[in-house]
């Protein structure tokens, strides 16, 4: 049987910015989250840090609720959060390219 998450409040340690990476997915457009975000928390006695993204930035020392797995506090609701959908700016060039390119041949070999 799966045991309930415990819920504690973590500190943010920095919120830094992510410049885009160029790359050929997102072409050097930034994502959607924007901010690399730290915290730790303590659990009977124990420290645990981790890191998570974020499109707001977070200010230091601000407190912040996370859940945690009492069996492994490592295991937490910040540091699993789920990637962001990321829509590829190179995917859209294509589509567009593919669309225009078909119309261009519907206009162009449609009046015959």
């Amino acid at each position: 049987m799966k045991q309930p998450w415990n819920e504690t409040q973590a500190t943010i340690l920095a919120s830094r910015y992510q410049f885009a990476r160029l790359n050929t997915r997102t072409l050097g457009i930034q994502t959607q989250k924007k901010f690399r975000i730290s915290y730790d928390f303590s659990i009977d006695g124990e420290l645990y840090t981790g890191e998570f993204q974020s499109p707001k930035a977070l200010l230091q020392g601000e407190q912040i609720s996370v859940r945690y797995n009492p069996l492994n506090p490592g295991e937490n609701s910040l540091s699993n959060q789920p990637p962001a959908p990321e829509t590829s700016l190179f995917i859209i060039i294509l589509a567009l390219f593919i669309l225009f390119c078909a119309a261009w041949f519907i206009l162009h070999h449609g009046h015959r």
